[in-house]
């Protein structure tokens, strides 16, 4: 007697689920195409088609860079079509699209951080009008500035001189110039705003050599300044010492790489002075709230 095994089946192969398709109603850029090959997602760029949906296109979600109150964006909406809006500033109707907007506030708190913590005593506001769309940046810089033992100025001078022409006094007919009240020199937007020269070079030096423990003797003698007067105009000039500064400034350097390179951070710790990676995670956190990995997931520049 003979048996033939017995036999699964087979099961018919399911066919692939359609791709999500998403609507772009604003510039494509890399991010975008990255996050959507990531999720699946099909993307129609209306946009590059003259906002033109080809016929049997559905798509069941859209990212627009319009405001909720554009016919463009209504036309998706009456589609069933889901909307989030990429914009700059809120709107009245972002309880009917969804919006994902830069925060001013942080933004001004932070600009007034990165000075204080290069010594600057003076900062000033000078681009877009502060009292339009504008203010809430304006404000919270102005008011950690001054949180931080800085005064913030804003130029009304051109203001005051309109105030007096709309009350009817005749306009000037040269133009007002504003005198400057010094020269602060720097090479670049990341220099100290530092009053005294020994001090600045001091600075200088240490973060040319971030990937060495210099000791306080040793940039005391490159500057020509005893130790104790260096130790003291640190803390009179910058608020910290010399050992806090150069900490400071690397884990600055290493948010800046994490952000520009794909070195591993195993490598770029070496070169900015950091013997133990235990260390450089804590120290980190301590700076950032969170570990250099997830802050590189966060902040990579495409």
């Amino acid at each position: 007697m003979t048996t033939t095994p017995e036999t699964t089946p087979e099961r018919p192969e399911r066919p692939a689920a359609d791709p999500v398709t998403v609507a772009l109603l604003l510039p494509p850029n890399r991010w975008i195409r990255d996050e959507a090959r990531r999720r699946g997602w099909r993307l129609v760029h209306l946009e590059i088609r003259d906002y033109y949906l080809p016929p049997g296109i559905v798509p069941r979600g859209a990212l627009v860079n319009l405001l909720p109150d554009d016919p463009r964006v209504r036309k998706l909406r009456r589609r069933g079509c889901r909307v989030v809006r990429l914009g700059s500033f809120p709107h009245p109707k972002d309880d009917q699209v969804p919006a994902v907007l830069p925060d001013h506030v942080a933004e001004g708190r932070l600009a007034a951080e990165f000075f204080a913590e290069r010594g600057f005593r003076h900062v000033g506001y000078v681009g877009s009008d502060p009292w339009s769309k504008f203010l809430v940046l304006f404000d919270s810089f102005q008011a950690r500035a001054v949180e931080l033992g800085m005064a913030c100025h804003l130029h009304r001078t051109a203001c005051d001189l309109l105030a007096r022409m709309m009350a009817g006094e005749p306009p000037p007919t040269t133009p007002i110039r504003i005198p400057p009240r010094g020269v602060i020199l720097r090479e670049s937007t990341n220099a100290l705003g530092v009053a005294d020269p020994t001090v600045a070079a001091a600075v200088e030096y240490l973060w040319q050599h971030l990937d060495t423990d210099l000791s306080v003797e040793e940039i005391a003698r490159e500057v020509g300044m005893s130790l104790d007067r260096l130790k003291r105009a640190f803390h009179t000039h910058l608020g910290r010492g010399i050992s806090a500064e150069r900490l400071r400034r690397r884990i600055e350097v290493l948010a800046d790489l994490l952000q520009t390179s794909d070195t591993p951070i195993a490598d770029l710790a070496p070169r900015l002075g950091f013997h133990n990676l235990t260390h450089l995670h804590r120290q980190f956190r301590l700076a950032y709230g969170t570990s250099p990995e997830r802050y590189r997931l966060a902040h990579r520049r495409r």
